[in-house]
């Protein structure tokens, strides 16, 4: 009798794995002894099965983490919208400015007319459309 057989056989497999049990033969496949023990080779198409294995969980644990990722952008967007809807604009009164456009503003000037009293000649200053 056959060892480390897989598949249908019938009888002693004296034909081998022909695929037709009627002539002492089956579809079947036949280890070699090397694949078995204690110190077996590994079978390889049971190699590349468990490695897909592995490869499909990982895709499948790298899936679940986009879904998670982009289910918390959902909520960040929504957030965002949120925020942005019930946020009030302050409108200030009609020839007001805001503090720190009336600093830029006059340290502006204030530069402006530095600048047009350091000029030394007439010609200098009407010429410099700052110092008009």
């Amino acid at each position: 009798m056959q060892t480390h057989v897989l598949g249908s056989v019938n009888a002693d497999l004296s034909a081998g794995c022909t695929g037709n049990a009627a002539g002492n033969g089956g579809r079947c496949l036949i280890y070699k002894e090397a694949y078995f023990g204690e110190a077996a080779q590994p079978i390889p198409w049971v190699q590349k099965l468990e490695a897909a294995a592995a490869a499909q969980e990982q895709a499948e644990a790298a899936q679940q983490q986009i879904e998670q990722i982009n289910d918390q952008l959902d909520i960040l967007n929504n957030t965002a919208a949120a925020h942005i809807v019930n946020t009030k604009q302050v409108d200030l009164p009609e020839g007001s400015q805001r503090p720190a456009d009336t600093q830029v503003a006059k340290t502006k000037q204030q530069e402006s007319e530095k600048e047009c009293n350091s000029k030394d000649k007439e010609p200098e200053c009407t010429a410099n459309p700052k110092c008009k």
